[in-house]
């Protein structure tokens, strides 16, 4: 899988300043993110309600996910950032935990990228671009020019910003419920991404790719979403397990 190609070699680029398994901050990183698997385990199945929860039931939504190898591991450096890829890889800079230092707000940042996976947005991604190059040829081949005078990044903003935006979105959603799930208090993540608005210039890396603060803050404080989230919360210190209806 692709996903495993480009998180080793990336992994191979980091060497060095990937943190060993035993330090204290990956044991962290490890406790947390191990927390919110076995609740998705629990929850989601083949054809989990969480895979679906913002565009709608789609028949074996989670089947990718049988037998995946999650791996997460924390690379040391400035940088403010986490992603996820294909395969169930998640990469977390060490200086994200420097803005986002309590258990929660990283349980949710996991959260986010581990709904990446469940919700195959990679896979969505690849096909937008491919979309894009099949069309860049056409207009070649009919404007009979070598070249559409359009620069990489404009062509990547239209193609995907709209796109990805959407998806950030899901993955924010889901994520929460899977966070929220594994215990970690939900309430805490509209004023997390207002903290990303706040900091802009301290999180570049991580706005880059992801909405602003203030949009998401605003999302996941609508009440019927908050109350569901909250609800499946407390469920979960409770002892009580299965997405809320």
């Amino acid at each position: 899988m692709w996903g495993s190609f480009v998180f080793n070699q990336q992994m191979v680029e980091f060497k060095g300043q990937v943190l060993p398994s035993d330090h204290p901050q990956s044991l962290r990183v490890q406790y947390i993110f191990r927390k919110i698997l076995e609740t998705m385990e629990k929850d989601l199945g083949v054809g989990g309600e969480a895979a679906t929860t913002s565009r709608g039931p789609r028949r074996g939504a989670t089947h990718h996910l049988n037998g995946l190898n999650w791996e997460v591991r924390v690379v040391n450096g400035e940088k403010k950032n986490a992603y996820a890829l294909p395969g169930g890889k998640i990469v977390v800079f060490s200086g994200i935990m420097e803005v986002f230092n309590s258990d929660a707000e990283i349980a949710i940042i996991l959260g986010h990228e581990i709904a990446h996976v469940v919700g195959r947005h990679a896979a969505e991604s690849i096909g937008r671009v491919l979309l894009g190059l099949i069309c860049g040829l056409v207009l070649r081949k009919v404007l009979r020019v070598q070249q559409i005078d359009l620069s990489h990044d404009m062509l990547n903003y239209i193609l995907q910003k709209p796109f990805s935006r959407g998806l950030e979105k899901e993955a924010d959603r889901i994520g929460l419920l899977l966070s929220s799930g594994a215990g970690y208090d939900p309430r805490i993540a509209p004023d997390l991404y207002r903290k990303l608005g706040n900091n802009t210039s301290m999180l570049d890396d991580y706005i880059s790719t992801h909405p602003s603060g203030e949009t998401r803050a605003k999302h996941l404080s609508e009440d019927a979403f908050m109350k569901r989230a909250i609800r499946r919360y407390e469920e979960s210190i409770n002892g009580e397990f299965g997405f809320p209806q």
